[in-house]
């Protein structure tokens, strides 16, 4: 099977590196599969992904060079604005209940959950050391959302640092994001604190929390429906209701058996089912699926 990836993004953009790039790695060496990265579509591709893809030219070509596209898309508010490429789609993969109920109501199409896959590291990392410090880290509308639950926690008592560009706040210590250093950047601190609220969906992916978990740093999120749903799956508790309730759960998290028994839970959840190479498997059976149906 060839696959072409046509990403939205470089590797630097989070959904584009988790939904395209990592698992594109995790395809390498499987034997029968062929997998690449470009816009520079051939013909002869199998299957085209297109992620997020509004330049017209790219979706003619695809349609064109390819037996089968599929679109992935993550976010359900903004499902018009890829209309071009999801009237010349197959089918969809997301990781969104949202896209799928949009999808099959205004196109048609099929849509397939594809969760997003483990991001920076593919295999865990050991239980950081307790710490007062705590580490927050996300997207420019992500911290406005976040700011009340990081104040909290300073008066709380707690050391907290910023991991992002120029956007984040002279309020809070703040350390520069890369993709290589952060993962040894987020180690420096005890526990992640994260929020969802006031941020376009509270379905948004969890992926920023299971990836904190993988690296060895327990996490909490406020505010967030897929924090639930990971807490229902893994039997760790992560999510926390509100600001109160998040800080209740971080002096929790200062217990070593608390800290070992959510890194232990969440950890093999995401092993079992989040890692790349597991995420490449999904969706391998869905492009057999998709090109069977095609014929």
């Amino acid at each position: 099977m060839r696959i072409q990836w046509v990403p939205a993004g470089t590797e630097a953009h989070p959904s584009s590196r988790i939904r395209v790039y990592r698992v594109n790695a995790a395809l390498q060496g499987r034997a029968g599969i062929e997998s690449v990265i470009g816009s520079e579509i051939t013909r002869g591709a199998d299957v085209c992904v297109l992620q997020k893809v509004v330049d017209a030219g790219i979706i003619s070509r695809a349609r064109e060079m390819s037996r089968v596209v599929l679109v992935d898309l993550d976010d359900p508010t903004k499902i018009k604005k890829y209309a071009d490429s999801l009237k010349v789609a197959d089918a969809v993969s997301t990781n969104n209940v949202g896209v799928v109920r949009g999808i099959e109501r205004d196109f048609g199409l099929t849509a397939h959950i594809v969760p997003d896959c483990v991001d920076y590291v593919s295999s865990p990392m050991p239980l950081v050391n307790t710490s007062q410090k705590v580490a927050w880290f996300g997207s420019p509308a992500m911290l406005a959302g976040a700011l009340p639950l990081l104040r909290k926690a300073r008066e709380a008592g707690f050391d907290v640092t910023t991991i992002g560009k120029q956007f984040c706040t002279s309020e809070f210590r703040r350390v520069d994001w890369s993709l290589e250093t952060f993962p040894s950047e987020l180690r420096k601190c005890g526990t992640s604190l994260l929020s969802h609220r006031g941020y376009e969906s509270r379905r948004k992916s969890p992926h920023r929390i299971v990836a904190s978990i993988m690296i060895g740093v327990p996490a909490i999120m406020v505010g967030s429906q897929s924090a639930e749903f990971l807490e229902d799956a893994s039997g760790a508790r992560v999510s926390a209701t509100d600001e109160g309730d998040a800080i209740g759960l971080l002096r929790r998290l200062q217990i070593p058996s608390e800290r070992e028994r959510q890194i232990g839970l969440c950890q093999k959840f995401a092993v079992d089912n989040l890692v790349p190479g597991v995420i490449a498997g999904r969706l391998l059976r869905v492009f057999e699926w998709v090109l069977a149906e095609r014929g």
